[in-house]
């Protein structure tokens, strides 16, 4: 509303409105400031849901890889445990199988070449009551006991030593120990 006044010739307009007086601003920017913040308010709380939402989302998404992963792992495991067992099983049957050095486990019957081809030794027949063996060692026939060590002499620069180690009547084997040797001229 506005008013004219007329005071000696001179005419003041004078106005009564919200925003023309003190209080009257004030009043409209305490409203402008609550009408932001509540609207901040209203976007912040959105965006927080929002955020909360792609967080359970993403959590929900680590939990099944995670679920996976331990799975995935335990059947890892179990196949590594097989793994290993069935390596232990091939190494013990190479180990059966394989040698140690120069110790030759030789059955009735039977002959191995030995020391590098040097030494055909066969054991003839089973171990004798007398706890002896009849072995046979590049076609000359030896008898010995158990700890007996026999020497072969293959020509004048190669000498040849056959321990005999142990054996065993009841599964008809021999243990020896066989090397040979360059000798010094």
């Amino acid at each position: 509303m506005t008013e004219t006044m007329t005071t000696g010739g001179t005419a003041t307009t004078r106005s009564s409105g919200l925003f023309t007086t003190p209080v009257g601003r004030r009043a409209v920017a305490v409203v402008i400031v609550l009408f932001i913040a509540v609207l901040s308010f209203m976007f912040g709380l959105k965006w927080g849901h929002s955020e909360i939402s792609d967080s359970q989302t993403k959590l929900q998404i680590f939990q099944k890889d995670n679920t996976d992963l331990t799975t995935k792992n335990v059947d890892l495991q179990v196949m590594l445990g097989a793994l290993q067992a069935k390596l232990k099983g091939v190494q013990a049957a190479l180990d059966a199988i394989t040698p140690s050095a120069n110790k030759y486990q030789i059955g009735s019957n039977e002959s191995l070449i030995v020391a590098d081809g040097h030494l055909t030794i066969g054991l003839v027949g089973v171990p004798l009551w007398n706890n002896t063996v009849d072995l046979n060692i590049n076609g000359k026939p030896y008898l010995a006991a158990a700890g007996d060590v026999i020497n072969v002499t293959i020509d004048p620069s190669m000498n040849c030593r056959v321990k005999v180690m142990s054996f065993d009547a009841l599964s008809a084997q021999v243990v020896v120990n066989a090397t040979c040797a360059e000798t010094k001229q």
